[in-house]
């Protein structure tokens, strides 16, 4: 028989995945675009569109699978965390452990 209170359950699940799928495309996509931004002169063209690319990737996915707002300011700080993460990763491959 089926009964509600199982259904949302089942949503629930559903929607902390999405949730968190949101949250690692936030975070992967940007790390490559942080990579990428590093080499470009600042404030260049370029140098926006490696800042803005992941954006409409980001509100696709959002708008498509998650419903609720509050995920957007954790989703934003993780596109942040991630540019910095790439514009980091460059120097710690290049000999950031060599003395």
């Amino acid at each position: 028989m089926w009964h509600p209170a199982a259904s949302v359950c089942r949503l629930k699940g559903v929607g902390a995945t999405f949730i968190g799928l949101l949250f690692a495309a936030a975070l992967g996509s940007n790390v490559p675009l942080g990579i990428w931004r590093r080499r470009l002169r600042r404030f260049s063209p370029a140098w926006f569109v490696a800042i803005h690319a992941s954006i409409p990737l980001l509100v696709a996915i959002r708008l498509a699978l998650v419903g609720a707002d509050w995920v957007i300011p954790p989703e934003i700080a993780l596109a942040v965390v991630g540019q910095l993460i790439g514009g980091r990763l460059p120097e710690l491959w290049d000999g950031g452990g060599q003395s």
